[in-house]
């Protein structure tokens, strides 16, 4: 009896090891993520809708759409230990571009959101908050992405000017990737 448990326990451990190796052989194969770092992906996720929820939405603004960019991802060139979650967001509103952008990045900045020592632009705002919170808010036209959205569509003709934000939770932290 006790030799049936024993090559009973050695074959699940074997057999536990061989998918394991090759789990992580399709993931290498198809640049998924590998296993191990899936926990780490989903504190991405979760730590992105966190901020979602918490962008302040002032008067005078409508939140247009919210595009996912395909869900968390672990960056490759240069910050190849960081790992990514990320969103478009468009808003509406009827102030005018430059007004729209600098009555949004006061609302920010009341919710604890700071400029970053980045270049700025008169027309791009690079901001963070905390280690893992970055956004980047601009006037202007927006992405492919953005232009095909049917709710974007829809509100060109309720809205006179647009403000789009691309929001990231990036971990182990912003200044590191």
């Amino acid at each position: 009896m006790r030799r049936i448990f024993w090559k009973v326990g050695l074959a699940f451990v074997l057999m536990v090891g061989l998918l394991g190796i090759g789990w992580t052989f399709c993931a290498w194969i198809v640049q998924a993520p590998y296993p191990w770092e899936w926990m780490i992906l989903y504190r991405a996720q979760a730590g992105l809708e966190r901020a979602l929820r918490d962008l302040p939405l002032p008067e005078g603004f409508e939140m247009v759409t919210v595009i996912d960019t395909g869900g968390p991802s672990k960056g490759e060139e240069g910050g190849g230990g960081c790992y990514y979650a990320g969103i478009y967001i468009v808003l509406g509103t009827n102030y005018s571009g430059k007004e729209g952008l600098e009555r949004y990045v006061s609302a920010l900045e009341a919710r604890g959101w700071r400029l970053a020592a980045r270049l700025q632009y008169e027309d791009e705002k690079f901001m963070t908050r905390a280690e893992q919170e970055a956004l980047v808010i601009h006037i202007g036209g927006p992405g492919f992405i953005i232009e095909i959205d049917p709710g974007y569509q829809k509100a060109r003709e309720r809205y006179g000017s647009f403000v789009y934000i691309t929001l990231r939770y990036i971990l182990p932290g912003v200044d590191g990737c």
